[in-house]
């Protein structure tokens, strides 16, 4: 089985000798000092440990002999969850456990699934906040696009890519950003490891390769303390693989697949990892190549939307020594783009003009960290090139036949620093401060008609903040209290490739916004593997200045101020054994709220941020899996949030939305279930059987042009899928795979400035077959 495979390859690890030197010191500290001489995670609950004393520990060991001799004399015990990978355990417990030191066979249990959301490790059902984790060996087999789709099936979360300007809009809760483009920045944080991939007026994020991640985390509800301004509403975090530094590794995988209606699409995914020096240094790599096949049909054009995707990781990480810690990554992507994944409801988009485009994007990160036992400290540089550039059909927005060509480039540096406490005391806490300075520059041409927009927005931004919590009662209840401080100085300038719009200066326009974002949780642990948890949080998202096309059609034009999420919270997360479950009930107010219309300059309509009032609602997230035996999981979750504007909200003589109406890219509902079971084949093969599905209610896009309110009405989005895989006792799998297993063709989001063309659509029901191979 590939669980199997997975320890096997720990045990390989397990094997090799490493030189320990850990002093007698409280057992705490002991651990953690010898999971960073060994290179292993270790986890524990601060409970467990307290008062509890290691003694000294020298020689050549493996990490399972070096565990088994510091906890001689405890009553605690361990389990490998992976590779590399131990949750230590009280001995004395209600139920079997597996001797010390033994693997466990069956999928992950929850009670086993570490997470940062927090900035330092905890288990999933310990932390007080919903959470939800897509794992690295479930996304290796995926057979999806990229993150994107996976996003699509997490309860809570709606996904989507743009047709203008390429790259992800991600919703959570029901709150998204007015537009994709030129309609501010997102109001959820989407990080590369430690990167926030955030742009400064406009909502989209990368999406990226799914192959050889460690998990991606999806946190629900504002983050802004811990994670700044732009997680107003969720944090989506992709955690890539640390280099290992002992041991070599390669896997990879290529697939094939054919579309209803379209063309053949293939992909290949290649993973290395590769010591340079021994328990020092070491290299991995992952390269990936998609050539997909388009399924849109232009006039005189079939399957016009196909795709060839490039994209390649590097991380290099060191251990110089055993307190300080190095890592260096690198991202590239560079993706080729025929035409639109949108057409009108026949199938068909209704042009003959070239819509190609590309999507490029390069991150580089730097981090430090430096254990002083007491405390550690990290230091996280990042830097971001993003660029697209295409043409797209706006024949529908003018009424003639013309094209608007668009040139679109960011580029973000941000620079954090933060503290965090280390050891088994009743006190825990973080403390750190950040700086980012980004910049988005826009040229846009509509040749017909000799139109050029051109102009550069710009942030720079600081902010400190800090969380302490106090463990209570035995450690069964936590008080946690946080907040951040921030400010944003940011810019709007019309760039030289045109005239002055208000000659004989450029325009040239500035303002400063700042924001303090409290958080306040109480968590109870009733019982092992249980929390439940109140919670009061606020999200914010910065303002900003109009752009030169805004301020020229309507002089005068305010800037669009900076809007805030509360979040008032109940939830209850945990795992019986046989069923784990994750629920939250939520009310959201959202004041201030930035919602996108349009107004006329030189006879286009260009974008303009405007705030309403405030939306606020209720909502719900449940989920529940069951595992009634060690081959079959089966559950399902569901979301439903009632975020509707309180007031009219009118603009130019018309109204944009009137009271109780949702806002758009708001869906109400989003639901997933999903049935895993596995059988033995005999000859140490085995079988496994996968379903899911997904749904995601009807998403609106609407603004203002002209003084009338146009309405794109999106649809009901239902998806299945099934998959069966071969498990063979090396080191292959196989696995043959329906997508849209459904055939569904609604409409996602409907764009009411380009028509009906525009309505962007899911890849129809694709088949396909998949290799899997892991040294």
């Amino acid at each position: 089985m590939a669980v199997a495979a997975m320890t096997g390859a720990a045990h390989a690890q397990q094997a090799q000798l490493i030189t320990v030197s850990v002093q007698s010191q409280d057992l705490g500290n002991a651990l953690n000092q010898l999971a960073r001489q060994t290179n292993v995670q270790i986890v524990f609950r601060p409970e467990l440990v307290r008062g509890k004393q290691a003694a000294t520990l020298s020689g050549n060991l493996t990490p399972q002999q070096a565990l088994d001799r510091m906890l001689t004399g405890t009553d605690l015990t361990y389990r490998t969850t992976g590779p590399n990978a131990y949750v230590i355990l009280a001995q004395a417990t209600t139920g079997p456990q597996p001797q010390s030191g033994a693997d466990t066979s069956a999928p992950q249990a929850e009670e086993e699934i570490v997470v940062t959301a927090q900035k330092r490790e905890e288990r999933l059902q310990d932390v007080p906040m919903s959470v939800a984790v897509l794992g690295g060996q479930y996304l290796d087999q995926s057979t999806t696009q990229g993150i994107t789709e996976e996003l699509m099936r997490v309860p809570g979360v709606a996904a989507f890519n743009h047709t203008q300007a390429g790259g992800t809009v991600v919703t959570v809760r029901g709150v998204a950003a007015a537009g994709p483009v030129f309609a501010g920045s997102s109001p959820v944080s989407y990080y590369l490891d430690s990167v926030p991939f955030g742009l400064v007026q406009t909502a989209i994020a990368p999406d990226a390769n799914a192959y050889d991640l460690e998990r991606v985390e999806v946190l629900r509800g504002p983050q802004g303390t811990i994670y700044g301004a732009n997680a107003e509403s969720g944090v989506v975090r992709v955690l890539t693989h640390a280099a290992d530094l002992t041991s070599f590794d390669l896997k990879g995988r290529v697939s094939t697949s054919g579309t209803e209606g379209g063309d053949e699409s293939y992909r290949a995914d290649v993973a290395i990892n590769v010591p340079l020096i021994q328990d020092r240094l070491a290299a991995r790599a992952v390269l990936g190549y998609q050539d997909l096949g388009g399924w849109v049909d232009y006039i005189n054009h079939p399957n016009a939307n196909d795709a060839q995707i490039r994209n390649g990781r590097l991380r290099l990480d060191a251990q110089p020594t055993s307190d300080l810690t190095l890592s260096g990554s690198a991202w590239a992507s560079r993706s080729d783009f025929g035409g639109k994944a949108a057409s009108s409801d026949d199938g068909i988009r209704h042009t003959s003009g070239d819509e190609s485009y590309s999507i490029d994007f390069d991150v580089y990160s730097f981090r430090v960290g430096y254990d002083f036992h007491n405390f550690t400290l990290t230091s996280a540089s990042s830097y971001i090139d993003y660029s697209s550039s295409g043409d797209t059909d706006v024949t529908a927005l003018f009424g003639v036949a013309s094209t608007l060509n668009d040139n679109f480039n960011a580029n973000v540096f941000s620079q954090e620093v933060y503290l965090n406490s280390e050891g088994d005391g009743p006190w825990r806490w973080t403390v750190g401060a950040m700086y980012r300075d980004g910049e988005d520059i826009n040229l846009q041409r509509v040749p017909e008609f000799g139109l050029v927009f051109d102009w550069t927005n710009t942030s720079k931004s600081y902010a400190a903040f800090g969380e302490l919590t106090r463990l209570l009662l035995d450690d069964t209840l936590e008080l946690t209290v946080g907040g951040r401080y921030f400010h944003d100085d940011v810019e709007s300038r019309e760039d030289h490739a045109v005239a002055p719009v208000n000659p004989p200066n450029y325009y040239d326009a500035q303002d400063s916004f700042h924001a303090f974002t409290p958080r306040l949780v109480l968590a109870w642990h009733p019982v092992p593997n249980t929390t439940i948890y109140g919670s009061y949080s606020e999200g914010f998202r910065s303002g900003s200045p109009q752009s030169y096309p805004t301020t020229g059609g309507v002089p005068g034009f305010p800037s669009a101020d900076p809007d805030k999420l509360h979040n008032y919270e109940l939830g209850a997360k945990g795992d019986l054994g046989w069923i784990s479950f994750d629920t939250s009930v939520y009310y959201i107010q959202w004041d201030d709220v930035q919602q996108q219309v349009s107004v006329l300059f030189n006879g286009a309509p260009v974008s303009a941020i405007i705030n309403a009032q405030s939306a606020s609602g209720l909502g719900v997230d449940a989920g529940v899996t069951f595992h009634p035996t060690h081959n079959l999981n089966f559950g399902g979750t569901v979301s439903w949030n009632g975020l509707t504007v309180d007031e009219d909200v009118p603009f130019s003589g018309g109204i944009l939305f009137r009271s109780g109406e949702r806002l758009n890219f708001s869906p109400e509902y989003t639901a997933s279930a999903f049935a895993d079971y596995s059988w033995a084949l005999g000859g140490g093969f085995n079988a496994r059987l996968s379903s899911s599905a997904s749904y995601t209610s009807g998403q609106d896009f609407r603004s203002i042009v002209g003084g009338a309110t146009v309405i794109g009405a999106g649809d009901k989005i239902f998806i299945g899928r099934a998959s069966l895989s071969i498990e063979a006792p090396t080191a292959w799998n196989l696995n043959l795979f329906v997508d849209n297993i459904t055939n569904e063709d609604g409409g996602v989001i409907r764009n009411p400035f380009f028509g009906p063309d525009a309505t962007t659509r899911v890849r129809p029901r694709t088949f396909g077959i998949q290799v899997d191979y892991h040294y």
